[in-house]
């Protein structure tokens, strides 16, 4: 082996120098697959018989790309190949057609929400709707993001019927009309002479298959593809790659199903997984090795992966293994409300950082990013700077300009800070529906926004809507000035692929992790998997949390049923847990909301009765497991009914009754309240 492969273990100098020619390599968190991937690129140039100037190297940022290409530069004295996203290579094969046939490149739309709406407005029995202002924003931003879906997806505006007649009914438009206006959006598109993002790669793989001359010239150019992050691939750049792809190619692609979150733009782990199914007789290598995180850790991670489906574990079940050594058990921590959570991470944070840790080695990574702001306010009282990813441009936002502009118009700038939170309410609901990518950002911002007024009200903040416009202004000056001076709170899905010493996940709770809109089995499959790239950022020291009250609400939270089966593998925290008499009064209590007004109240005696015919039928059939069905434990589900399995550990009081009775439980308790209301 050359020496300058010797730093590398044998996991990954077989990765580096393997001479399959189509190759898939399953990289766990923390193995190393950028370095596995730039010396595998440098390796072939160096080695091989394809100069450096014919390879691509597609990532999905351009922050990925430019670490690439800096890396290329000091591992090959050769050409450093072609290094960028999807979209700019796509683009780049256009450029070059366009060149060819002596055309202008068509200019690129940004915003796919103007034409939407004009070919809408052409729709008679759409545009009834055109008087309510809101309804209609709403309903347009709808359309806009059946438009991304499909294109995420491959499909073009003559297949949309067919393939949206498949899919789940969530969109109050119907689908003849829908399709109507994705064609009109599509024509309207052409006659302006322009092309929206999706387009260039489904443009570029149309010239692929109609133009032979051209497509054999880019084929001859591109004989060596490497695509990173692979687990991230949709269906169109996954066909764009089989189009560049003939006899004497070469393709190798690194990713990792188990960290597979972006399934809004039409990724999945199938096609990392089923990677043989579209280039056949593909070899497959694996990085099992974790260099980043300690044993403790490593252990909670595959512990949360041996949840998985099996269609995202595939192959690829082996578990990953920490190179690190042993250090301190995660810790599980449960508080009263959301402010004690975070103060209790703030000052630990402080103390930590007092001792010598340094901040910008530390991450506090929430669900949603609504989060942030209250733990960036106690850090902000505990003295210790930070960072909000994502804060820095908000102030400066168009849609917080905007909003800011309708409230101060409606409520004035002496009006008070509750109303101010009612127009933000009505400024969401008018793009909340929407879910599209032009419209992510906005609603983040509007969250950002609606989250700092909040925190204001309840911390009791002293002045009206203006000075709280300009104490908003300060404030996300400061957090973009900090950089990464301070610590850094972070969602997490913008945590993927980043890594600190010391991680904090906070809010792991249910309706939070899993979000209380991932209803579907797909949904709640992509939720496990985002919990386990959070809790594999962390090096060294992680911390689980949740809060069993947030806000305003009385309602008790639980703990995420993600984190049923952890418990061995986590020290525990000092804040007490309830007993099961309380736990069973609190549920009780939280539910009282829905009792309210109800004709015919739960009556605890005939539920106990209900729960005690079930376990005289299963008794025979769990045998010696019905020992732990307690007359105690069935009176505290009848007064309780808990209605997740986690509630029911709550009532549970350490008896830990078999998971798969458990959810019978549960399913019983649900019916019970279903047929009383």
């Amino acid at each position: 082996m050359s020496g300058s492969l010797s730093h590398l273990t044998f996991e990954q100098q077989s990765a580096v120098t393997s001479t399959a020619r189509l190759l898939c390599i399953v990289a766990g968190p923390g193995s190393g697959k950028t370095t596995v991937l730039t010396h595998r690129i440098a390796h072939m140039m160096d080695t091989g018989e394809i100069p450096g100037r014919n390879f691509a190297v597609i990532t999905f940022t351009n922050a990925a790309a430019e670490q690439l290409k800096s890396r290329l530069a000091a591992l090959s004295s050769s050409d450093i190949p072609w290094v960028g996203t999807f979209h700019a290579f796509a683009m780049s094969i256009l450029r070059r057609f366009y060149e060819t046939i002596n055309k202008p490149f068509p200019r690129l739309l940004t915003s796919r929400y103007r034409l939407v709406e004009k070919g809408a407005l052409s729709i008679p029995s759409f545009k009834e709707i055109k008087g309510n202002e809101v309804k209609w924003n709403s309903t347009v931003s709808n359309v806009v993001r059946e438009i991304e879906v499909a294109k995420s997806r491959g499909i073009r505006w003559f297949e949309f019927g067919t393939w949206r007649s498949t899919q789940p009914d969530a969109n109050s438009v119907p689908i003849e009309v829908l399709s109507q206006i994705y064609k009109k959006y599509e024509e309207l598109k052409a006659a302006e002479g322009k092309i929206d993002f999706d387009d260039l790669i489904f443009e570029a793989c149309d010239l692929m298959s109609e133009r032979n001359d051209f497509a054999a010239t880019i084929r001859w150019y591109y004989r060596a593809l490497f695509v990173d992050e692979y687990q991230d691939v949709n269906k169109p750049q996954v066909d764009l790659i089989k189009a560049l792809m003939t006899e004497g190619h070469h393709l190798t692609v690194v990713g990792d199903p188990k960290q597979s979150i972006y399934t809004w733009n039409g990724a999945s782990p199938k096609f990392i997984n089923d990677f043989e199914d579209d280039f056949p007789n593909a070899g497959f290598l694996q990085l099992t090795n974790n260099f980043r995180s300690t044993p403790e850790i490593v252990k909670i991670a595959n512990k949360i992966a041996d949840t998985f489906a099996e269609n995202v574990q595939g192959r690829f079940k082996p578990h990953i293994v920490s190179n690190r050594e042993s250090w301190t058990t995660p810790r599980f921590n449960e508080f009263e409300t959301a402010g004690e959570e975070a103060e209790a991470i703030a000052t630990e944070i402080a103390s930590v950082i007092s001792h010598g840790e340094r901040p910008d080695e530390i991450a506090i990574i929430a669900r949603v990013n609504s989060l942030l702001p209250l733990y960036a306010g106690t850090l902000s009282k505990a003295g210790v700077n930070h960072q909000i990813v994502g804060s820095e441009n908000i102030s400066s936002s168009p849609v917080v300009k905007a909003a800011f502009n309708r409230i101060t118009t409606t409520v004035g700038l002496r009006g008070s800070l509750p109303d101010a939170l009612s127009e933000i309410d009505k400024i969401t609901e008018s793009i909340d529906a929407s879910g599209s990518e032009s419209d992510s950002y906005n609603l983040l911002a509007l969250d950002f926004v609606r989250s700092f007024i909040n925190e204001s009200i309840r911390s009791g903040f002293k002045g009206d809507l203006g000075a709280l416009i300009s104490y908003f202004k300060v404030r996300t000056t400061e957090f973009q000035l900090m950089k990464k001076a301070g610590v850094t709170l972070i969602t997490a899905h913008k945590s993927k692929g980043l890594e600190w010493d010391r991680v904090y996940v906070a809010g792991v709770e249910q309706g939070l992790f899993p979000h209380a809109k991932s209803l579907s089995i797909e949904a709640l499959e992509e939720e496990r998997r985002l919990l386990y790239v959070a809790m594999t950022r962390a090096r060294t020291e992680l911390a689980i949390s949740y809060a069993k009250r947030r806000g305003k609400s009385e309602q008790l939270r639980y703990a995420s049923d993600f984190l049923i089966g952890l418990e061995p593998l986590l020290k525990a925290g000092l804040h007490r847990r309830l007993s099961p008499e309380e736990a069973a009064a609190e549920i009780q209590k939280s539910r009282d909301a829905l009792n309210h007004g109800r004709s015919t109240p739960i009556d605890p005696t005939k539920a106990l009765e209900i729960l005690r015919i079930w376990r005289a039928e299963v008794t025979p059939a769990i045998g010696i497991r019905s020992l732990r069905l307690t007359d105690d434990l069935l009176n505290l589900v009848a007064k309780s009914l808990p209605l997740s399995v986690h509630e029911l550990r709550l009532v549970d009081g350490g008896a830990e009754v078999a998971p798969e009775i458990a959810r019978e439980i549960v399913k019983i308790c649900r019916r019970i309240r279903s047929n009383i209301q």
